[in-house]
């Protein structure tokens, strides 16, 4: 697995693409944390859970159909978008998030390590690197934080993915600002929300106080 800062930075990213700005503070850390969400099934080892399970690390939690389900409960629950088929936003934020979620078995695939990414759980348990692996598993363990291993991983994290991340918001939030004007307006909103549905909860029905109810 990739650690956490790198997964964040790539959730981060997509917030950004995706709202535009000025992006609400509670997407921002929806984004980061559904990036790194799936890793939570390395903590299942303590309770019993092997490793080469379905359950185990990298197992169904790194799967799409789990990023899929991640998706929908944060647009249904954190966003407060009622799930029904006609409500587009509800897919839209439902999408976001669950491509956000995926990201994390995807950005896994390109480690050097492990069992490989259960992708495709719960209907294949089969394991998947990509061609190419350029990220080192970290070890886990406060103990390995300060050695001169995870300072390679954490670098070469950095370098591939962190820096990368930030630069490309960075410019993207320069852009805004101070490029073309006729772009501005593009470089401002996002790919599948428009500004004025930035904040989803601020969609939600509001009461009428001079009656007393919604």
């Amino acid at each position: 697995m990739c650690t956490s800062f790198a997964h964040a930075a790539v959730g981060l990213l997509a917030i950004r693409m995706f709202y535009g700005r000025p992006a609400p503070l509670r997407l921002w850390v929806l984004g980061a944390g559904c990036a790194a969400l799936p890793d939570i099934d390395a903590g299942l080892h303590f309770y019993g859970v092997a490793y080469e399970s379905a359950w185990g690390h990298r197992g169904m939690m790194h799967s799409l159909f789990f990023a899929a389900i991640v998706g929908c409960l944060v647009s249904w629950l954190a966003l407060r978008h009622p799930p029904t088929l006609r409500a587009i936003a509800w897919w839209k934020h439902a999408a976001i998030f669950g491509l956000i979620t995926a990201s994390h078995g995807v950005l896994d695939l390109f480690t050097d390590g492990g069992l490989g990414i259960a992708l495709l759980a719960p209907f294949s348990n089969e394991r998947f690197f990509a061609p190419w692996n350029p990220f080192p598993v970290p070890m886990m363990g406060v103990t390995n934080l300060f050695t001169r291993y995870m300072a390679e991983v954490l670098l070469t994290e950095a370098m591939l993915v962190v820096l990368p991340c930030v630069a490309m918001i960075a410019a993207a939030e320069v852009l805004a600002r101070v490029g073309p004007r006729p772009l501005r307006p593009a470089l401002s909103g996002g790919l599948l929300v428009s500004p004025e549905r930035r904040d989803p909860a601020a969609t939600a029905p509001q009461p009428n106080r001079a009656e007393g109810r919604w």
